[in-house]
């Protein structure tokens, strides 16, 4: 997964692409320019962090 942005110094993963590795139990790779961060399946399973917050999107208006 390519990673356009980091917010605060933090990367924002949609919770449909984070189901769908867990789904087919895979791991997890970002990339953000030429930094690269593998999430190993494992961790995925119990590091999962939500936020009471939500967003707007500036392309379609729908909240996530």
């Amino acid at each position: 997964m390519e990673v356009k942005k980091i917010w605060l110094g933090k990367v924002s993963v949609r919770e449909h692409i984070y189901k769908k590795a867990l789904r087919k139990k895979e791991s997890l790779g970002i990339v953000h320019g030429s930094e690269y961060m593998f999430i190993p399946y494992e961790k995925l399973k119990t590091a999962k962090t939500y936020t009471d917050q939500s967003f707007k999107s500036k392309y379609n208006g729908k909240e996530y």
